[in-house]
């Protein structure tokens, strides 16, 4: 299929991306770094004389603090994690705050501590690494970050949509595989199915007939309580059936033409059939303005049977019988037999965090400490210091054996993500390779994940367009800049009047209209600047 052959080329050309060069000079684990570039250097000691960087702990004998900038946060919390790696690394870390809307004003001031522990984007990125040099180049100091050398092995997306317009890395990436990462999210209760003798749907044609009786049994109501767009939880399951893409927007051929998904006849064919879905009162009318809440208490009282946004708010409480009864659907098909396609999970976030100032005098103690989010397991045996715990702290216990997790919090209580959030960690970074891992918690997270597992994440395979990963120039900027807001308003706009029937999607006119207006909005100009975007990244 189309998705396929796409994917094997993304993939081939990060096979290929070159190799860059690498740290700056050698210091001695005990003092503080001040390295100049291999540029300057010719490369580490290390490197010249063959041997491979070590890496020990603690990473400094020196009494040292380093301050790192993070934004709009708590700071009455202590964030033990941050504690407990000092310990382990013989660093003081310290943290000062920044107000969001103060953030660019406090970056362009260029009064920086050591580092950001922040997300720094890649126009960011390109402003104050590439041109002003006043951000560390990783790729200077790669020698003395084995861990995620072996991370940009595994995924090398991650280092590919790292990589700024000089090829420096400037701030490093994330790179999260969780069960619940996909999009693809319908889930219905079990309870009403199983009374009625009904089904679980995975063809439309049966989801259509399934969302009928339902709406018969439910003297008119209707059954299907979710955002039903096609970028929705429920649309993500429901559009791949139409034609060969996972999603619209922005796509590429078989010969790597890039083009615009929602002028084409899949698109129009999905809407169809979504408007006799909300034409015969099978979606909620309000979809479109309600809130989770709202879809929450529809659930609740019996009337919504499929549903996605509050999916995560439902409760055994909610039923007849105390018990929680909640299914996970499966990317839906055309007919029965073929093969499910939802679009694929996008583990790699670049630009997430980590930016260091050029003029700190503790990169390489900082370049060493930030190494460690990127280990696989323990840097050393009993620490419990890894990528994991750059998400969680000593908050989380895994299990390999039976592949659950445990979240609590040093007290034995249990705990949720905020928790972590305020009490342990600021932001995350780093490596977290927790996809095939569920709560070890009975409830509804846990049989959430279970369904994503099992009914969704065997499915991803469809390719998304790679435009999260794009550098545009200055020229490309200036043409989205220009057009993109007015586009994707009007897009939207004429979205729901589709859906709802306020304009006629099996009118050809009225279908032309929509095309050439979209045209005059910028299609073409902004065609032009994603086919040069992702022709720059597939031969970087």
């Amino acid at each position: 299929m189309k998705k396929r052959r796409i994917a094997a080329t993304i993939l081939a050309a990060c096979l290929l991306t070159a190799a860059f060069g690498s740290c700056g000079n050698e210091g001695d684990s005990s003092t503080s770094s001040k390295a100049t570039s291999s540029a300057d250097s010719g490369g580490t000691e290390s490197s010249q004389s063959g041997e491979a960087f070590t890496p020990t702990y603690p990473i400094t004998d020196e009494d040292i603090t380093v301050t790192g900038v993070v934004v709009g946060k708590d700071m009455t919390h202590e964030r033990s994690f941050w504690k407990q790696l000092g310990e382990f690394t013989g660093i003081n870390y310290e943290f000062i705050n920044v107000e969001g809307d103060a953030f660019n004003v406090y970056l362009a001031a260029g009064e920086w501590p050591d580092f950001f522990h922040i997300g720094i984007g890649s126009t960011q990125a390109y402003e104050y690494g590439v041109l002003g040099q006043k951000l560390v180049n990783y790729n200077d100091w790669l020698d003395y970050m084995p861990n995620l050398q072996a991370v940009f092995e595994e995924y090398p997306l991650a280092e590919k949509s790292s990589r700024s317009q000089d090829g420096g890395i400037y701030v490093l990436p994330r790179i999260e595989e969780s069960s619940t990462l996909s999009m693809c999210r319908l889930h219905y209760r079990t309870d009403f199915l199983e009374e009625n003798g009904l089904e679980e749907p995975t063809t439309i044609d049966e989801f259509y007939d399934v969302l009928t009786k339902c709406k018969e049994i439910n003297n008119g109501a209707a059954p299907l309580v979710t955002g039903i767009t096609e970028g929705s939880y429920t649309g993500s399951l429901l559009y791949p059936a139409f034609g060969d893409y996972a999603r619209p927007d922005w796509n590429t051929d078989d010969s790597g033409k890039v083009f615009f998904g929602r002028v084409e006849q899949q698109y129009r064919d999905y809407l169809t059939y979504v408007h006799k879905l909300y034409d015969e009162g099978l979606i909620h009318q309000e979809y479109a303005t309600m809130d989770s809440n709202a879809f929450l208490a529809l659930v609740q009282e019996g009337t919504g049977i499929f549903f996605a946004e509050c999916a995560m708010s439902v409760t055994a409480e909610m039923f007849p019988d105390g018990q929680l009864h909640i299914g996970t659907l499966s990317p839906f098909v055309m007919n029965k037999g073929d093969t499910p396609v939802c679009a694929e999970t996008q583990p790699v976030m670049p630009f997430s965090n980590f930016a260091i100032n050029a003029d700190s005098p503790y990169i390489e103690e900082l370049v060493r400490t930030f190494d460690i989010a990127f280990a696989t397991e323990e840097v050393a045996p009993g620490s419990n210091m890894y990528g994991i715990t750059f998400f969680y702290g000593d908050c989380i216990k895994m299990d390999p054996e039976t592949k659950t997790y445990t979240l609590q919090d040093p007290s034995g209580a249990e705990t949720n993500t905020t928790f972590i959030m305020e009490n342990v960690v600021y932001d995350w970074c780093g490596l977290q390779q927790m996809g095939e891992y569920i709560t070890s918690t009975p409830g509804n997270s846990q049989e959430r994940q279970k369904g994503y597992i099992s009914k969704v994440l065997p499915y991803a395979t469809g390719t998304l367009f790679p435009d999260r990963y794009f550098t545009y120039t200055e020229e490309e900027q200036a043409v989205i800049d220009q057009y993109k807001v007015e586009f994707d308003s009007y897009v939207n706009e004429m979205k729901n009047k589709f859906i709802m029937g306020v304009e006629d999607i099996s009118n050809d006119a009225t279908w032309d209209n929509y095309v050439s207006t979209l045209e005059t909005l910028g299609m073409s100009e902004l065609q032009a600047v994603y086919q040069s975007a992702y022709d720059r990244f597939n031969a970087e």
